[in-house]
């Protein structure tokens, strides 16, 4: 059953699912290919440093007993991009992948849920298979598709 949630190469970017999981650029060639649908945002907030408040903001706001907020970017958090003019879905979600899949699944599971089970697709990191997924995930909801890394393979 669960092949049959496989995507090819050739069906991967097809419309079906709302919400597209990817792993960071180093550890897909998809997301690499996605990041040019949708103009570099992936690159760009990688690169972007989240400005800070300058030392006279910060003792005007203490003065003024008004609440300071530290907006640090967390790179475990998932990078959330409203990609519905790009491609045929509604977001994609890049998830930091650091070589432990376990706990990386473990994240795209926890997303699936909070944002109540939408029609996902999953595109694998480098090296991984259908036989991981299986091992790790072996009651995957029909509403779930899969992408491998074959690209790298080539």
């Amino acid at each position: 059953m669960i092949h049959n949630q496989l995507m090819s190469n050739h069906t991967a970017l097809v419309p079906g699912s709302s919400l597209w999981v990817v792993p960071d650029i180093e550890h897909s060639s998809w997301t690499s290919r996605i990041n040019w649908y949708i103009g570099f945002q992936v690159t760009r907030a990688q690169l972007h440093k989240p400005s800070r408040l300058k030392d006279v903001q910060l003792r005007e706001l203490n003065e003024l007993d008004l609440p300071t907020y530290d907006w640090d970017y967390v790179p475990e958090m998932p990078l959330m991009i409203g990609t519905a003019n790009y491609l045929p879905n509604q977001q994609t979600a890049v998830l930091k992948y650091a070589g432990d899949f376990s706990a990386w699944l473990d994240k795209v599971k926890m997303l699936w849920n909070k944002m109540a089970q939408p029609r996902m697709r999953i595109f694998l990191p480098t090296g991984i298979s259908l036989q991981d997924i299986i091992s790790h995930w072996n009651d995957l909801p029909s509403e779930i598709t899969l992408v491998e890394d074959s690209m790298a393979k080539r």
